[in-house]
């Protein structure tokens, strides 16, 4: 079913003027997305996860698979500290979600080994297909392509999401990768990572157009 989905919007969290969660918006962007019948990736970077609580992140997410909506739910996974991340995970896991989204660990900027130890490790943790995130613009660096290459046989590496804004960036991790699809984290690259064998888009537009 993953491999079927084209276009995963990035979700934005509505929030009220108190700074809680607005549940009802909520809801509302995601049934534009269901009628769409696009994916879903709830606290992303869109989502701005680290400015919320561990308790309002989990609530987000069993709001979310309560709704039993008939798309896939991909959850963030971001950070910088392995015990947390992992509780985190240890979480999603009792959820009905379908995939996770991995970034680099952000400001820590770890090289090839330590990335692939962070990745690995997350990997291992998990029952459900991950899609790991180029970010460096947010991250601080990028996604190592030694350590893609290391990871690209474990089974629950599935994807890649590639905002580097960079053409050579995205052909070297179509290279590396080997059989994972990798997705637009670029609205604007489509085009140019479409000529690239881009499997599809992670996309911040289509809160506002899904369709």
């Amino acid at each position: 079913m993953l491999n079927d989905q084209i276009v995963w919007t990035a979700m934005v969290t509505p929030m009220n003027d108190t700074g809680t969660v607005n549940y009802t918006n909520f809801e509302y962007l995601l049934r534009m997305q269901e009628s769409a019948g696009n994916g879903v990736v709830i606290l992303g970077s869109t989502g701005e996860s680290l400015n919320l609580t561990p308790a309002e992140r989990r609530q987000i997410v069993a709001f979310t698979t309560k709704l039993d909506l008939n798309i896939p739910i991909m959850v963030g996974v971001g950070g910088c500290e392995l015990s947390s991340t992992l509780d985190w995970l240890n979480y999603l896991e009792t959820q009905a979600v379908d995939a996770y989204l991995m970034v680099t660990p952000i400001y820590a900027k770890p090289g090839s080994e330590g990335q692939f130890h962070w990745f690995s490790t997350l990997l291992e943790a998990v029952s459900r297909p991950c899609m790991l995130y180029n970010v460096p613009s947010r991250s601080g660096t990028s996604l190592d392509h030694m350590a893609v290459r290391r990871l690209s046989e474990h089974p629950n590496f599935w994807a890649i999401k590639e905002a580097s804004g960079s053409t050579q960036e995205f052909a070297k991790y179509t290279n590396s990768a080997d059989r994972a699809p990798v997705f637009s984290g670029d609205d604007a690259m489509m085009w140019e990572f479409g000529a690239l064998g881009c499997a599809g888009v992670v996309s911040v537009a289509s809160n506002i157009w899904p369709r």
